[in-house]
């Protein structure tokens, strides 16, 4: 192995060198007797923080580029002057057989080096390991991890190895027309060839690979028609909100018995998705500042955001016994049981199950078209109707727990106080 490591150091080309900061760089000591000429003691060039195949490929041209300056400046100031007013051939033929030479001595550095890349073998780079630490280093949700690591997997599975160095753009395509044979565009597109790219550009970024296979690749998704409101209609909204006030659920434990009856309403009222009711706790929901709030919050289980944000209580939850119930729980869960963590994975939160089967009890009731989402239906229908009650708009995004739109919404605060002033706009429903 020591005489392996020995021989492919020997195979990077001359006057190219690593730093101690992992750059690679070219340098050319430039002659005592040109020195006066160039002004300057030596020619450099950083490549930059790339592999040693690449670093010989680049290092070429700039060798030769160098070395032409140093055989221009091999000539005299005297015999330039004399070749200028007198055209004496004979210095012409002098220069171009220095020329002449350095161009055979770089022609062969040229070659030396093409053949010490080609044949130095890639360092095998296991695929599976490389998304591991490019999960831990970007702080991956443990649900994204979960949704993505069955992509590398398959993708190991379809090219018959780990090695992420040798995976190519023709492997890719291959695997990409064989997802598509059962999975959808979308989902080929965002999830298999998604995780994939992000991997091998985190993995560029690393010095672990030198290029990714997936750039090029692409699958076309054919844009949905819309043929209906992709929030509840009014009477689907209706028909949720007053089977969870009124509907019998003492055969199920008493977090889902809550669940059933308060999810949809907060929803409802909230625009948040599901997940994030389902996870909340007592201690999430309290009073500040003479208004009653809910701290939407990572430290419960998560936000897409990642950002904690503070919605208004509204007055018709109040009046419905929300805070009530809250009091009677206490600071724990309200809405799942802790301790029913599904195998205890930060991947599968026992929260996430409530949510699932809320979605299945709202087809169950009669709210079956396949064209809404059973509970993000909850976050459009939040949207309209806020549009329709002129608040305003960043209000409510931040009520919902949106994106910034533009750069500038990243900035600074929205105080609890106007956001309420906002908020108070939104209207009631009603069941009857």
């Amino acid at each position: 192995m020591i005489r392996y490591k020995k021989a492919l150091q020997m195979r990077v080309m001359n006057h190219l060198r690593k730093t101690s900061d992992g750059t690679w760089e070219v340098r050319l000591v430039v002659p005592l007797e040109c020195r006066a000429v160039m002004g300057r003691n030596n020619l450099t060039k950083r490549l930059g923080r790339i592999s040693p195949s690449e670093a010989n490929r680049l290092a070429v041209p700039v060798v030769a580029e160098f070395q032409a300056r140093i055989a221009e400046a091999r000539i005299s100031p005297a015999e330039r002057q004399r070749a200028a007013e007198r055209q004496d051939e004979s210095l012409k033929a002098m220069m171009s057989d220095k020329l002449r030479r350095w161009e055979n001595i770089i022609d062969v550095a040229m070659v030396d080096a093409e053949q010490a890349a080609l044949s130095a073998p890639a360092k095998p780079v296991s695929l599976a390991a490389m998304f591991a630490d490019y999960a831990s280093e970007a702080g991956l949700a443990p649900a994204t991890v979960k949704r993505w690591k069955p992509c590398i997997d398959h993708l190991i599975a379809h090219i018959g190895h780990d090695n992420a160095a040798s995976v190519t753009p023709a492997d890719i395509l291959s695997w990409k027309n064989e997802l598509q044979k059962d999975r959808s565009q979308a989902t080929v597109r965002n999830a298999y060839l998604g995780s994939v790219k992000a991997t091998f550009t985190w993995g560029i970024g690393n010095l672990r690979v030198t290029s990714n296979p997936v750039v090029g690749i692409k699958v076309r998704v054919p844009q949905k028609k819309k043929t209906r409101s992709q929030g509840f209609l009014p009477d689907e909204a209706r028909l949720i909100l007053k089977t969870a006030l009124t509907g019998d659920y003492s055969h199920l434990s008493e977090h889902y018995q809550r669940a059933f009856r308060w999810v949809p309403w907060v929803c409802a009222y909230t625009g948040a998705r599901v997940g994030e009711i389902t996870q909340m706790r007592g201690i999430d929901v309290f009073e500040r500042d003479g208004h009653w709030v809910m701290d939407i919050t990572p430290e419960a289980g998560g936000t897409k955001t990642g950002h904690a944000r503070l919605v208004p209580v509204h007055r018709h939850l109040i009046e419905l016994g929300f805070l009530a119930m809250v009091a009677e729980v206490g600071d724990g869960a309200l809405f799942y049981n802790s301790r029913l963590a599904r195998g205890g994975s930060a991947a599968n939160p026992h929260h996430k199950k409530v949510g699932e089967r809320l979605a299945s009890w709202v087809r169950d009731i009669g709210v079956n078209d396949p064209r809404i989402q059973p509970n993000h239906g909850w976050r459009h229908l939040f949207t309209t109707l806020s549009r329709n009650a002129n608040i305003d708009p960043e209000a409510r995004d931040i009520l919902k727990g949106s994106v910034p739109r533009t750069e500038s919404e990243k900035y600074g605060d929205y105080d609890l106080s106007p956001l309420i002033r906002e908020y108070n706009k939104f209207p009631r429903f009603k069941v009857e």
